[in-house]
């Protein structure tokens, strides 16, 4: 099984610590503006200092509560940080009522004890998977402790509610004002990066004398290409007040560059068994392939009259072969037609897209981390 099974190309599993910077470089980096490394450090520093603040401002009887629910409720990105509020105060509202009302049965101590035993066991089981029924428990539990310890835990059930919805709407507030990091804004970038992942697959497939290794690399490339277009994409539908029609078309766009990827997967296995063209068709066809390619990046990133020219300089399908079609012709023919789609799709995008902030610079960036 390792033998049949191991992978077509050597990985090296040390090439992330390869890439690290040394320590003057890193620090320079992480102490850009565009570093999200910093924006994170000082997004949770403001929040946790509005926090405190509020928590002497109100002089509520456990004002840490606010601060560790800004920490538990942070997320990496604006989607997931909704996701983790909505559970965290659903959870923390059903568990202030369960606690509330069976306060009143007067359960023996040996009982509570061993209940909250239980209860403690299972939402740390469930934790991971189930975030809001874990913090159902944990607040049962949080209530049952101070009454243990105070003899009056009904008076805790307040002030933990108000906590919690303070903690939250501070955490939202942050993800949504303090330098927010949103997907939608890297979805040209990623939309580039996945065109040129096409482009070195492509060339790679039509060259002379294509080896497995190489093929399975940059096929995996183009795959990782696009699986990050596709996240970013999900994460930027679910951002607020952005432009629904340019999402939807690029959607569209996404769309076609999946049907790209299925086609350079199957390319990339008939040139593993050696199908190839002839050498004068392959190139012409990595031509027209190159030009297609280069025409959506431009297009990806301005769109004004004369720039990135609405004529069609691509070879008619027709004129690139005569007679019947090989599997790899037709395949191409379709990576093409794919490629003559987001062409359009992408003029019509970018005309609805934001006219602010990174949305003015034509230059593609990566962001510093």
């Amino acid at each position: 099984v390792l033998r049949t099974q191991r992978p077509l190309y050597a990985r090296d599993l040390m090439a992330d610590k390869q890439k690290r910077l040394p320590l003057l470089p890193a620090l320079k980096s992480y102490l850009s503006l565009k570093s999200s490394a910093l924006r994170n450090a000082a997004r949770i520093s403001v929040m946790l200092s509005i926090a405190s603040l509020m928590g002497m401002a109100l002089h509520l009887p456990k004002p840490y509560w606010i601060l560790m629910t800004v920490l538990f409720v942070t997320q990496n990105g604006y989607g997931a940080t909704r996701v983790r509020i909505l559970h965290r105060a659903g959870g923390t509202m059903a568990g202030l009522i369960i606690a509330g009302v069976t306060l009143h049965f007067h359960v023996p101590e040996g009982y509570t004890l061993a209940g909250m035993l239980a209860i403690t066991l299972v939402s740390y089981l469930i934790i991971r998977k189930n975030y809001g029924w874990a913090m159902v428990g944990f607040t049962v539990t949080a209530v049952y402790t101070l009454q243990l310890l105070t003899l009056n835990g009904e008076q805790f059930i307040i002030a933990r509610l108000v906590d919690t919805l303070i903690g939250c709407l501070i955490a939202f507030g942050g993800m949504v004002w303090l330098w927010p990091q949103w997907q939608s804004g890297l979805l040209r970038q990623n939309a580039h990066d996945a065109l040129e992942a096409d482009q070195q697959a492509i060339r790679l497939i039509l060259s002379d004398d294509p080896q497995p290794s190489p093929l399975a690399y940059e096929r995996m490339k183009v795959n990782q290409a696009h699986n990050a277009l596709f996240n970013s994409l999900n994460q930027a539908m679910q951002e607020p007040g952005f432009n629904a029609h340019y999402l939807a078309d690029m959607k569209l766009w996404v769309t076609h560059s999946q049907f790209i990827v299925e086609h350079i997967n199957a390319m990339t296995t008939l040139a593993r068994e050696h199908t190839m063209l002839t050498p004068d068709l392959a190139q012409r066809y990595l031509q027209s392939c190159e030009i297609a390619l280069q025409r959506c990046q431009q297009r990806l990133e301005y769109d004004a009259p004369g720039e990135s020219g609405d004529s069609n300089i691509l070879e008619a399908p027709e004129t690139l072969t005569h007679g019947p079609m090989s599997t790899l012709e037709q395949h191409l023919q379709r990576v093409l037609g794919h490629l003559n789609t987001m062409h359009t799709i992408s003029s019509v995008a970018w005309r609805q897209r934001p006219h602010h902030g990174i949305w003015l610079t034509r230059r593609l960036k990566r962001t510093a981390y």
